[in-house]
């Protein structure tokens, strides 16, 4: 039988399980580029969907096994939690629950294990961690909330709100407060959602004409700031594409206009331009995976299109596997971070698992 993609996924959740604590933590990493230390929660949750999906591939009750240790961990005294969020990072200057994407990824975890396992207190504690952000349903953006529950300002970065959003977004079917926050978020995106002309997506969040100004400006009389914003704005916006398919998948709906500025930035993830310049920025290839998300997101806008699928699988894997170790860990400085964001395979169709690495051309190391 000829070697599938489904068999990376397999090998590099199989490095992973060898890494869990005997308290079903996973190792720790450091936010990427951003080289925040963080605590093991993020890629608990992270491996906790890898797991899952690696135990359904597989059938291997291993894998079961490691899920279960990870979401007891994430469940039952957890010493980064205590009454409010999570404890993610400790860098001085930067808050601790990592804005709203910390809570994001918990979130993120909590709702697609009480579905596969069958789990209510996932979903309770999933539903807790939302409700306690503080929302202002004027601007539908929510507040950020430390763990000592301390109420910060609202998160400034366009992504966090949206992951929030798309993370807890399966839970307003049985809730009704959560599902309201939900769709007045989806409404007020024509005022949030900030693209360039040309589709891509703009990182801080602006809202209102003055934040606007004083960012165009920024950019004109800062070349250096225009150059490093717009290259991190390249390599979120596959991040950014894979929550709105969440979304949409979902079977949420946008207005006109937030369709119109998707349809852009989808096109201009699949432009020349984009593909020359993401290879420039570190908040990609290492980081946000578009070998991962780029496949999501076209199983969602553009299911025809199976040679940018090919294309970004076959980027991802020259760029990261590393074949004798059989883990996403090359070419990163936070290599468990790395590897277990293969979390993001998850939602890929199951079709995508059965395609034969051939007709990707894994590279060898």
């Amino acid at each position: 039988m000829k070697s599938q993609i489904s068999d990376i996924i397999i090998n590099s959740a199989y490095a992973g399980l060898k890494l869990q604590n005997n308290i079903g933590a996973m190792p720790c990493g450091f936010n990427g580029p951003y080289n925040d230390p963080e605590t093991p929660v993020r890629n608990t949750s992270h491996y906790l969907m890898a797991f899952l999906r690696a135990w359904e591939l597989s059938n291997d009750g291993k894998f079961l096994n490691g899920a279960e240790k990870c979401l007891n961990y994430l469940l039952k005294d957890n010493p980064y939690r205590h009454k409010h969020t999570f404890h993610h990072r400790s860098k001085n200057g930067k808050d601790s629950c990592n804005g709203l994407i910390g809570p994001a990824w918990n979130i993120e975890a909590l709702l697609f294990a009480s579905t596969i396992m069958k789990n209510q207190d996932a979903y309770n504690l999933a539903s807790e961690l939302f409700l306690l952000h503080p929302f202002d349903y004027e601007k539908g953006l929510w507040h950020r909330v430390e763990p000592d529950g301390r109420v910060l300002s609202i998160d400034s970065t366009f992504n966090h709100q949206l992951w929030f959003a798309a993370s807890a977004a399966p839970a307003g079917e049985e809730n009704k407060e959560i599902n309201n926050r939900i769709n007045r978020f989806i409404e007020k995106l024509s005022d949030n959602l900030n693209t360039a002309r040309n589709g891509r997506i703009i990182h801080p969040l602006l809202t209102g004409k003055k934040p606007k100004i004083r960012e165009n400006v920024k950019r004109l009389i800062n070349p250096k700031y225009k150059k490093e914003i717009v290259l991190k704005e390249i390599g979120y916006q596959t991040f950014n594409l894979y929550a709105f398919a969440m979304f949409i998948e979902g079977g949420f709906q946008f207005r006109d206009d937030v369709y119109r500025k998707l349809k852009k930035s989808v096109n201009y993830m699949q432009s020349i331009e984009f593909k020359k310049l993401i290879y420039l920025t570190k908040y990609s290839f290492s980081y946000n995976p578009p070998g991962w998300e780029i496949p999501y997101i076209i199983s969602v806008f553009k299911p025809e299109a199976t040679n940018d699928r090919h294309y970004w699988m076959n980027q991802q894997l020259k760029h990261s596997y590393d074949s004798k170790d059989k883990s996403m860990s090359l070419n990163t400085a936070d290599p468990h971070t790395h590897n277990a964001r293969i979390y993001e395979c998850v939602r890929w169709p199951d079709s995508y698992f059965k395609i034969e690495m051939d007709k990707i051309s894994i590279p060898t190391n």
